[in-house]
């Protein structure tokens, strides 16, 4: 037995006044102690669930600043971690504060819990407070938004919805920064074809250009895809013009073709039969009007979208190419193409290439220290060559001319994709396209790829593939989840940290 225990058993064995009010003092302070440490135990554990519901809350608040609205967020995160875990515990409404930057936000909250026996002291509660910020911190980053431009996203909002969901992004990136030290964006809108810009006339096979005419118009800036001997796909890589120049897209008339044909009645229209793209030099119309029947046009650009915009340090000017956005008719969707010109965006070998804003020592190298290359893909519908049952070739009269527009590998009766049959485009363009991401992901670029409205097994299965992880493909958001779909990748590609 201990010296202390043979003193209070001592004190308690004794009979005299003074020993007894000893040993009450002295129990009474053993029992106010013991208390202390339980309820002081108590409260700590709350802290602890506190400080990591605020730690979960902050996070999540994070992950949307400059857009949304981050304090509902960070609350709601907050209660969601609290729930059935604190009976008893009055909880205060945590107060969020946001940087002026919009690049952090700052949370605390407070919690008072009944005390079990400090209650023999005269307290009757114990309140904790904990609070932390998060901060965005946007490491070095180049990054290309692939975007579908094609006709089919003229319908049932899609292009509005993309165009308010890419701005979300950028928003969420820049936060109320107009520029971010070693972060640049490059916008690649695709179609049938890709537009590199009419100003980069030496990436161009002059020899080629010569032939064509434009009338009174001019070459808008699309390209047609690269081919090799026997017409070997040259667009699955990221070769510079110094290897192989493209040539430019051109679009023939049709006005001149079909003579005989357009002396008959087509009987599903009741017109005459026409060609799906009669234009002359005075009647040139490669852009619908709004509300317009967009496959209703004519002339040597018809099917080329908006022009790619590098790698640039802008938020305004980023922000600018995305509103530009619009859908192009006609031809198809070739995803492969698009993802082609993304990469060079983001690819080394084009460093000092693009010109304009982007500064001479773009793109960086693969591995260069704290910065990092992604790219979002985006498509609406399954990759194919698209026949426009309005005129020849092609439909409506496929039996005596079975083809269809003209894209960026010609119509299919050229075999310029390695088919003459239309119905094989799908799965060439889904191969291409797979092999285009497997080469970029070796080269270590992050692939966010998102199938949007799009409800074909073959192409899930290709985007799937393509993306860089299982958790940044996303499958066919409605118009309204497609900016979350984008606010969540934008939380993934950019770096919360807590600093207290």
């Amino acid at each position: 037995m201990t010296a202390r225990h043979n003193l209070i058993g001592r004190l308690i064995s004794d009979r005299s006044g003074a020993a007894v009010l000893v040993v009450a003092v002295a129990l009474a302070t053993l029992t106010l102690l013991a208390g202390l440490a339980v309820d002081a135990g108590r409260a700590h554990l709350v802290k602890g669930r506190l400080a990591a519901a605020l730690d979960a809350g902050a996070l999540a608040g994070g992950r949307v600043l400059g857009s949304g609205n981050p304090a509902a967020d960070a609350k709601m995160f907050y209660y969601a971690n609290l729930a059935g875990g604190l009976s008893g515990v009055t909880l205060s409404d945590p107060i969020v504060t946001i940087g002026a930057d919009q690049m952090s936000l700052t949370m605390s909250a407070s919690a008072s819990l009944p005390t079990t026996f400090l209650k023999i002291a005269g307290r009757n509660s114990l309140d904790v407070a904990v609070s932390n910020t998060v901060r965005r911190v946007n490491y070095g980053m180049e990054l290309a938004l692939i975007m579908d431009n094609t006709g089919s996203m003229d319908s049932n909002g899609k292009m509005v919805a993309l165009r308010a969901a890419a701005t979300d992004l950028i928003n969420i990136l820049y936060g109320q920064q107009s520029i971010i030290p070693d972060f640049w964006v490059s916008v690649v809108p695709y179609s049938a074809t890709v537009n590199i810009g009419p100003q980069r006339t030496s990436w161009i096979d002059q020899t080629d250009f010569a032939t064509k005419d434009y009338s009174n118009t001019t070459w808008k800036g699309c390209v047609e895809a690269r081919l090799g001997a026997g017409n070997a796909d040259r667009e699955n890589n990221d070769d510079p013009p110094s290897v192989q120049r493209w040539k430019a897209f051109y679009y023939p008339s049709t006005s001149s073709l079909y003579a005989a044909e357009r002396n008959t009645i087509d009987p599903a229209t009741g017109a005459r039969y026409k060609g799906d793209n009669d234009w002359t030099k005075t009647s040139i119309k490669e852009q619908a009007n709004p509300g317009e029947d967009g496959n209703h046009i004519h002339g040597p650009n018809v099917g080329c979208p908006d022009p790619i915009l590098p790698l640039t340090a802008e938020k305004a000017t980023i922000l600018q190419a995305i509103q530009n956005m619009k859908p192009w008719f006609r031809g198809g969707t070739f995803s492969n193409l698009g993802m082609a010109w993304g990469w060079r965006t983001l690819s080394p070998r084009w460093r000092g290439l693009w010109g304009g804003a982007t500064p001479s020592k773009l793109p960086l190298k693969y591995d260069a220290k704290l910065s990092k290359k992604v790219a979002i893909l985006l498509t609406d519908g399954v990759n194919e060559w698209y026949d426009w049952p309005g005129g020849l070739p092609g439909a409506p009269m496929a039996g005596k001319y079975p083809d269809a527009d003209y894209t960026g590998y010609g119509r299919p009766s050229q075999n310029r994709l390695g088919t003459t049959n239309n119905a094989n485009a799908p799965a060439i363009i889904n191969t291409r396209l797979a092999g285009l991401c497997t080469a970029m992901k070796s080269e270590g670029i992050n692939i966010f790829t998102i199938t949007f409205q799009a409800n074909n097994a073959a192409l899930q299965a290709v985007y799937r593939a393509c993306a860089s992880a299982p958790n940044q493909y996303f499958n066919s958001p409605t118009a309204a989840e497609l900016q979350q779909v984008f606010r969540q990748i934008g939380s993934q590609i950019s770096n919360l940290r807590l600093e207290q």
